[in-house]
């Protein structure tokens, strides 16, 4: 039986329980807390939980719709998290019950779903795939000026807005971000927010990005910064030379959703210079005449920032679920 938190609430503690423990958190961090968007009550109808026949706790599937921005177009993706199955109930597919029905039922509704996981093999078997880039690196010489720092609700919604939307939304397809989002992203004080006068950085979140600055407002304010030896930071393309690349990441695992606003995704991030048409078992870009692409070869190419006649896509780890 497949119900929701919004069905069950008495089960929002368990299912706070089965995640923490399938992710190895520790007493010094919290689930709800790191991943508040995702866990918080307004966004209950859509974590899916899977029930026994006695109505125990089996697995928990969250997912949260959220807006990426593309130029002057909107698209609606599904962020996945918090997929977790009971430790005593697993290899009976419980897991692809769950998950295999969770896509299903958004699938038509959004352009595509993102996931972050190291179990890349097995999401394939379900078309999620690896795709985009992530540079993460140091600065080649660090900067002396040490900046407060603080949690996100020190600054007024309106100077986050103002600052993430001329650093991501105007160079970046990115997700975008509303009063809203950003009222619920506060929530997350597990993010360290560093801050000048009219410039920010976010750091740290949780157990994996621990040490992680993986969204800033200005490259040079970012020079100027007296970072700990620890600190690493994330790069969406890859950095000037003041900067040292220790190594590439994937952004994400990325499965296509509906078909007609994946191709209308497609033909914004191209700048309109590329038009695609999904087949059943192939794609085609008209521009490219009759050669044949696997799905996975048009997310490779969609969400990879080489190209430079294309929008850089970016989703930060504030975002993250």
């Amino acid at each position: 039986m497949i119900l929701t938190l919004k069905q069950r609430p008495d089960f929002f503690p368990s299912v706070l329980k089965l995640a923490s423990n399938s992710f190895g958190y520790d007493s010094l961090h919290k689930i709800e807390i790191d991943f508040y968007p995702l866990f918080q009550e307004e966004n209950w109808e859509h974590c899916f939980i899977l029930l026994d026949e006695t109505e125990n706790l089996v697995a928990h599937l969250g997912l949260k719709i959220r807006q990426m921005i593309v130029g002057d177009k909107i698209f609606p993706i599904a962020l996945l998290g918090g997929i977790a199955v009971d430790e005593q109930q697993r290899g009976h597919g419980h897991f692809r019950t769950l998950f295999s029905e969770i896509i299903k039922r958004f699938e038509q509704q959004v352009t595509f779903f993102i996931l972050w996981s190291d179990k890349d093999a097995l999401y394939e078997k379900f078309d999620f795939f690896q795709v985009g880039e992530v540079f993460e690196a140091i600065p080649r010489e660090q900067g002396k000026t040490k900046y407060p720092s603080s949690t996100l609700e020190v600054l007024s919604l309106s100077q986050l807005e103002a600052q993430y939307h001329s650093a991501y939304e105007t160079r970046y397809a990115c997700i975008k971000r509303d009063k809203e989002d950003w009222l619920s992203l506060q929530k997350i004080t597990s993010a360290e927010l560093l801050h000048g006068k009219d410039e920010y950085a976010i750091r740290g979140k949780g157990m994996d990005l621990q040490n992680i600055i993986y969204e800033w407002h200005n490259n040079d304010w970012l020079k100027t910064c007296a970072l700990d030896g620890k600190t690493k930071i994330w790069f969406p393309t890859s950095p000037d030379k003041d900067f040292k690349i220790l190594r590439k990441l994937f952004l994400g695992l990325v499965k296509i959703g509906n078909t007609e606003l994946f191709q209308n995704f497609f033909h914004a991030i191209f700048k309109r210079q590329l038009n695609l048409v999904i087949q059943a078992t192939s794609c085609k870009i008209k521009e490219h005449g009759q050669k044949d692409y696997s799905m996975q070869a048009i997310l490779e190419m969609t969400f990879s920032n080489s190209s430079p006649n294309k929008w850089p896509i970016y989703v930060s780890g504030l975002d993250s679920i």
